[in-house]
């Protein structure tokens, strides 16, 4: 018995060792998904970019989509505890047990996460413990709790306990409390303050629930048939960029037109919130507003932080419309970005570009004039042709360099380096050169979503040239919806659309009607079907995902346009997945 009592002693001071290893891990690891950067990762899990490239320096030649990364745990960021990546055969039940914190708790920390999801690699936020007596250094028994399968937890004996009152205080028997710990059994065998006693579970209670139990049950689709909307934009600003804020407000009220048409209610509370921090908590006093199911709006970017603190607050979906760089879409779940930010636009275009080109050769074009995004698309094009395997090479403007560098024996992918019509026309200046003297050269152009902004002009040369844009919209004048809604507008209004890049009546249009038709048709389920919502866009499609289980929602659509030498206009994409 004596050597039993050993093994006892030995295993507790083992597990309190091991414990205290377990709450210092320095990192925890997240699987690459496609089209995440090492920003978009760093801003998840409360990191910084340099954390991230130290423990893992590979990163900084780019990320493969598959690749597990190390990411360290940030004591800092008391808000979450810590973050936990789910092993194998791990369930729900063994993260209550392992950090005294309740399934629910769990649940209501992760949003995004449900049973059919809770899996092997899915990183999970942990809440900080309820319990006291719980902390990260002085957790032994829950590391034993996970060791001795037979114990529903490792108690530490206090000062003056029995044997009895330790039972009587778990409610077992005491007969059971000796049968899980044989050492008791021993006639010299005295109860130590500071030792560890196995808690069996009870008779009834042996079973441990599975995930599909621990998860909180679905109710299926609800009907919503009035819906409460807020609008908060700097409208009353007298210049261009108040007039696009009235014309997409007026987009997102025809949307609540064909809303009501369809015979749902939707009431809306609509206040000028201006365009600093004060002027928003002012317009956040507004009546009607803590009510709201839904809320468009700001544009100012400082507003955000604010305004995403009154929605998580009093459980409003907030959706932003304009600015395309939001960090905190990363921690509130009740925050749709709709505008694609840049790093994910870009990381999305290489995915494309890589299945329709990998067998052909690019030509970056030197011309000179580029923009800062303009350089940060090209320098991460190289890096990916150059991951991906595909040749490309490097001709200057004005000269006979681009000839120079055709492949005979490959289509040739002729990209400029920068987004600006002066580059553009000298370009298909050349280009034409090139048919004409050098007609057996299979080539196409790749442009920048501006180039859009160009195409009453280009509209030919993009034939012409075989030319693909990348973006992530696109106004398809030849759609037959688009004509119609531009005479509602005008018709309604008394004026037309402006020519801007975006069109903003059909932005408004086109998030209005994806929101409230969906709030419409699924309700509280609004979510869990966000990525199967189709509502035949004008301008503006969208593919809304989390960007981790406790995160906001991204509009992840990325597309190009290709305008063929047939004088079609077609569409490439990928599948929503």
């Amino acid at each position: 018995m004596k050597h039993i009592k050993s093994f006892f002693a030995l295993l507790a001071s083992w597990s309190l060792y091991a414990t205290v290893s377990w709450a210092q891990t320095p990192f925890f690891t997240h699987t690459v998904e496609a089209g995440e950067t090492v920003y978009s990762i760093s801003k998840i899990y409360h990191v910084s970019t340099e954390d991230i490239y130290t423990l893992n320096p590979e990163t900084r030649n780019g990320l493969r989509s598959g690749t597990t990364l190390k990411i360290p745990q940030n004591k800092a960021d008391q808000k979450f505890s810590r973050f936990h990546t789910i092993a194998k055969g791990e369930t729900l039940y063994q993260l209550t047990q392992l950090y005294k914190v309740s399934a629910e708790e769990i649940c209501l920390a992760n949003p995004g996460l449900t049973a059919s999801n809770f899996k092997v690699g899915e990183v999970v936020v942990i809440p900080p413990s309820n319990a006291s007596s719980v902390s990260q250094n002085t957790t032994a028994s829950n590391a034993l709790s996970v060791l001795n399968k037979g114990c529903r937890e490792m108690h530490r004996v206090k000062r003056r306990e029995t044997l009895y009152s330790i039972a009587r205080d778990y409610e077992i028997t005491t007969e059971q409390l000796i049968q899980a710990n044989p050492e008791m059994k021993d006639p010299d065998y005295k109860l130590k303050k500071g030792s560890f006693v196995c808690i069996p579970y009870p008779e009834t209670a042996r079973k441990q629930p599975t995930n599909q139990e621990l998860f909180p049950q679905q109710s299926g689709p609800e009907k919503m048939q009035q819906i409460t909307m807020g609008v908060l934009l700097p409208l009353t600003q007298k210049n261009s960029e108040g007039e696009k804020m009235i014309e997409f407000y007026q987009g997102l009220l025809l949307a609540v037109e064909d809303l009501k048409n369809q015979g749902t209610s939707v009431t809306v509370y609509t206040y000028d919130c201006g365009k600093s921090v004060s002027d928003m908590k002012s317009a956040l006093t507004r009546p009607g507003l803590s009510g709201a199911d839904i809320i468009f709006g700001p544009l100012a970017s400082a507003q955000i932080p604010v305004l995403g603190d009154f929605c998580k607050q009093n459980k409003i979906k907030l959706v932003i419309p304009f600015t395309s760089q939001c960090d905190e879409v990363y921690k509130n779940p009740y925050l749709y970005l709709s505008n694609v930010p840049k790093s994910m636009l870009f990381e999305e275009t290489y995915r494309l570009l890589q299945s329709q080109f990998a067998n052909d050769h690019f030509i970056i074009w030197n011309c000179g004039g580029e923009k800062e995004d303009d350089r940060e698309f090209i320098s991460g094009l190289k890096k990916k042709l150059k991951a991906y395997g595909i040749s490309y090479k490097e001709a200057a403007a004005g000269s006979d360099a681009l000839k120079a560098q055709m492949s005979s024996a490959k289509k040739n992918i002729i990209v400029p380096t920068s987004s600006t019509l002066k580059s553009l026309n000298s370009l298909t200046g050349e280009l034409n050169s090139l048919k004409t003297s050098a007609p057996e050269y299979r080539f196409s152009l790749l442009g920048h979503p501006e180039w859009q902004i160009y195409t009453a002009s280009q509209l030919d040369n993009f034939f012409r040239f075989d030319t693909y844009i990348y973006s992530s919209f696109y106004k398809n004048m030849n759609k037959s919806a688009c004509g119609p809604f531009e005479r509602r507008f005008e018709k309604d209004f008394h004026a037309g659309l402006q020519n801007t890049f975006p069109s903003f009546g059909m932005l408004g249009y086109d998030l209005g009607r994806f929101f409230l038709l969906g709030l419409s048709d699924y309700g509280s389920g609004f979510n869990s079907k966000i990525s199967s919502l189709k509502t035949a866009p004008l301008q503006n499609d969208f593919h809304f995902q989390r960007t981790s289980n406790w995160s906001g929602f991204i509009n992840k659509k990325t597309e190009l346009i290709h305008y063929t030498p047939q004088k079609k206009i077609d569409v490439i994409e990928f599948t929503k997945q």
